[in-house]
């Protein structure tokens, strides 16, 4: 009994969060013509206990122009993160960040898109 206790409180002590940040160097598309720019993707995964929440993960993006966006709803398909406005996930995808390839799109402004690769950023 006590060893479950521990266990049990062991895994409610633990932050339901954890925190991924990265640094993405691309591109901003705007009507046919890019330019370069870096953009900054932090990832907030729910842990495994966190079982009251239908939603896998929440994302902050920004970039340096002063563009921020939040995404608080995550859908984790394969290693590929999709990144969703509407909390029922009906609607478009607002961009997406694959795991494998380290790869981040995202729709910055109206007819905007950012495309980039991505590296954890230093602690």
């Amino acid at each position: 009994m006590r060893t479950t206790a521990v266990i049990l409180f062991a895994i409610m002590a633990t932050p339901a969060l954890a925190w991924d940040d990265y640094v993405c160097k691309g591109v901003i598309k705007t009507n046919g013509a890019s330019h370069p720019e870096t953009a900054f993707l932090s990832i907030n995964r729910h842990r495994w206990w966190r079982f009251w929440t239908d939603n896998d993960s929440s994302a902050r993006v920004e970039i340096l122009d002063g563009f921020f966006d939040y995404y608080g709803w995550l859908k984790s398909m394969d290693r590929t993160l999709f990144f969703y406005r509407d909390s029922d996930r009906s609607g478009a995808i607002d961009g997406y960040y694959s795991t494998f390839t380290n790869r981040l799109f995202f729709n910055a402004y109206s007819g905007d898109t950012f495309v980039g690769t991505c590296r954890r950023k230093p602690e």
